[in-house]
């Protein structure tokens, strides 16, 4: 009966030592304990964090730059730079990039470490170039890729931290003819 306690005393302090662990921390280890990949409600919310940050994203650059959802999006503070970098940079040379997404189907998300994720999508993405007048400079051109995000939680909400256009993701779109 002695040793049984030995043996409790040390697993009771571990697991008193991961309640005060942060929510985080303990997600990660269930998620590598259970062998999943990522908990349903982080999937969830990772998901939903990445359409908004590209459907703020299409805002940003259909708008020719207007700034006025920039505290909605879910991006640090380096990606919100690197947009209306790129934003200036269309309009330094009187253009208006219109990016329209078609689709965006998840392939995988994962947790990398506590508070922080991988998540790839297949998307197709239709998109042309406007004249400062909104008259089409381009003709509409479409393209499906693999994209990974890389993202953190920072304040209880995921954000997108830095993303890869070049990843390799099946062709994920349920459509026959594309574009």
């Amino acid at each position: 009966m002695r040793r049984a306690l030995v043996l409790t005393a040390p697993t009771l302090f571990f697991l008193l030592f991961l309640t005060m662990l942060d929510t985080d921390h303990l997600r990660f280890m269930g998620a590598a304990l259970s062998g999943r990949d990522c908990p349903d409600a982080d999937m969830k919310e990772i998901e939903k964090t990445v359409k908004l940050y590209n459907k703020i994203l299409s805002d940003f650059y259909a708008s020719g730059g207007n700034p006025s959802l920039i505290n909605h999006m879910p991006a640090t503070k380096q990606i919100k730079h690197e947009v209306f970098r790129d934003l200036g940079y269309v309009k330094g040379v009187e253009k208006i990039l219109v990016y329209d997404m078609a689709s965006i189907t998840t392939h995988r998300i994962r947790l990398t470490g506590p508070g922080r994720a991988e998540a790839q999508f297949y998307e197709e993405w239709n998109y042309l170039y406007q004249n400062l007048d909104r008259s089409p400079k381009t003709r509409p051109i479409g393209f499906g890729r693999g994209f990974r995000y890389h993202l953190v939680k920072e304040q209880g909400r995921w954000l997108v931290q830095d993303w890869d256009p070049d990843v390799t993701v099946p062709d994920l779109s349920k459509k026959d003819f594309k574009f």
